[in-house]
């Protein structure tokens, strides 16, 4: 089973819906913005590389 958050969504349509944001136009972040985007994404691999059990399992 999938780990899901409180709201009964799936780690893996959390994911997918990040995927196709990252996929739109180029954007213009400012210095802020960018500290932040790094910030969480180096949160959320420090998590996964801590917690290996909360990757959605393959299928």
């Amino acid at each position: 089973m999938a780990a899901s958050k409180p709201d009964g969504t799936s780690i893996r349509t959390v994911l997918r819906v990040l995927g196709r944001l990252a996929r739109t136009v180029s954007r213009t972040h400012s210095e802020t913005a960018t500290a932040l985007i790094d910030f969480v994404a180096a949160v959320v691999a420090i998590g996964y590389d801590r917690n290996p059990r909360l990757l959605p399992s393959k299928r």
